[in-house]
């Protein structure tokens, strides 16, 4: 799914936004497996509101490797604006203690 990410395949992006969406609104949770490559697909591809949607899983999860999947697919983002908003979260969560 990876790959297919990388390759800007139209299907699985679609898909993976899908399934975002899905997990955001609480109707369905997303496999641990195909977690970082659909959060992945989102920030290179999805609107603005799911790319949010991954600050928002990050600021709920409990789980760190599930704060880690959102964090490294905030960077990436094709968009400058969002990089540099995953630039300032970056900045701020290594400020945070503990």
């Amino acid at each position: 799914m990876n790959r297919l990410v990388s390759f800007n395949d139209g299907n699985i992006i679609e898909e993976a936004r899908a399934e975002l969406r899905a997990n955001l609104d609480g109707s369905q949770a997303i496999s641990a497996d195909f977690r970082g490559a659909i959060f992945r697909a989102v920030a290179r591809c999805g609107d603005g509101r799911e790319y949010e949607g991954l600050f928002e899983l990050y600021g709920k999860s409990d789980l760190q490797e599930e704060k880690y999947r959102a964090f490294m697919a905030l960077g990436a983002a094709k968009d400058s604006g969002r990089l540099q908003r995953a630039v300032e979260f970056a900045i701020l969560m290594s400020q945070k203690p503990g």
